[in-house]
C-alpha cells in the first residue's frame, strides 16, 4: 500500500514538472515570437518617418517653408511606433488583459489612423449597431485590426481598384464579427495557415502580426479565420464578445 502511495506521488510530481517545463517552453516561444513581431511591425513606421522628415528636409533645401504636413506626419507615425513597442511589450510582460465595454466602430476608426497613415487606399467602413459595444482591450484589439489592414494594404500592391472594405455584424447574441476585405492578389493556394508563426511570404503582405492577432483574439474567448480566392481578393474575420455578456477569461501570457 505504501509502495502504491509513493508511486502516485512520484507520478504526480512528475507531471506537474512536466506541466511547469511545458508552461516555461510556452512562455520562450510566445517571447520569441514577440521579439520578431516588434521588428517586423517597427520596420514600417520607422520607414516612413524617415521619407517623411528626408521629405521635409528637401522642402527646406528648395527653399519651400510649409512643410508641417510631412512633420505632423512623422509625428503620426512616431505615436505609431510607440504604441506598437509599448503594446507589444505589454503582451510579454503583462499576462492579464484590461477589458472594458469599447465602441466597435470607434476602436476601428482609431485603429485605421494608425493603420493606413501614407497609404492611398479607399476604405469604406459599414458598422453594425446591434454590436457596436464589445468587451475587448482596446489597445489590444488595437493591434489586430492594424495587423489585418497593413497585410490588406501589401495584399493590394499593384492592383488596377484597390479597395478595403470593413463590416461589422452581430454574429449571433454573444459574439460581434468584423471582417476585412480587399480585392488584392488572395491568399497564396500553397499557405494553408497564414496564422501560423513563419508562415509569410516576402512581398505577400502576410506578416508575423497575424499569429499575434490569432492569440489576441482567442484570448478574449473568439476566433479568426479568412476566405480567399488566389487573384480575387480576401476577407479576414474575427469576432469578439458583446458587452453585457458574461466576461471570458482573457490571460495572454
Amino acid at each position: 500500500m505504501m509502495i502504491q502511495r509513493n508511486f502516485e506521488n512520484e507520478a504526480a510530481e512528475r507531471i506537474d514538472g512536466l506541466r511547469t517545463e511545458l508552461i516555461h517552453v510556452a512562455r520562450l516561444s510566445a517571447m520569441a515570437t514577440m521579439a520578431s513581431t516588434l521588428a517586423h511591425e517597427l520596420n514600417q513606421p520607422i520607414a516612413a518617418i524617415m521619407n517623411y522628415l528626408e521629405g521635409a528636409r528637401e522642402l527646406l533645401g528648395q527653399g519651400h517653408l510649409p512643410v508641417a504636413d510631412a512633420l505632423d506626419q512623422a509625428m503620426v507615425e512616431t505615436v505609431r511606433a510607440g504604441s506598437i513597442l509599448s503594446e507589444l511589450r505589454g503582451f510579454v510582460q503583462n499576462g492579464e488583459a484590461a477589458t472594458a465595454n469599447e465602441c466597435l466602430s470607434s476602436l476601428i476608426e482609431d485603429a485605421l489612423m494608425l493603420g493606413v497613415a501614407g497609404a492611398h487606399i479607399a476604405i469604406s467602413c459599414h458598422f453594425a449597431k446591434e454590436c457596436d459595444l464589445v468587451l475587448v482591450d482596446r489597445a489590444r484589439i488595437q493591434l489586430v485590426i492594424v495587423n489585418l489592414v497593413h497585410n490588406a494594404i501589401a495584399a493590394l500592391d499593384g492592383q488596377p481598384d484597390p479597395q478595403i472594405t470593413i463590416r461589422t455584424r452581430s454574429d449571433n447574441p454573444v459574439f460581434a464579427c468584423v471582417t476585412i476585405i480587399d480585392t488584392g492578389f488572395g491568399v497564396p493556394a500553397d499557405i494553408v495557415d497564414p496564422f501560423r508563426a513563419f508562415s509569410a511570404r516576402n512581398g505577400r503582405g502576410f506578416g508575423l502580426g497575424l499569429p499575434v492577432s490569432r492569440t489576441i483574439v482567442e484570448a478574449h474567448g473568439g476566433r479568426i479565420w479568412f476566405e480567399s480566392v488566389p487573384g480575387a481578393g480576401s476577407a479576414f474575420h474575427f469576432t469578439l464578445p458583446k458587452a453585457n455578456q458574461p466576461e471570458p477569461s482573457i490571460l495572454l501570457g
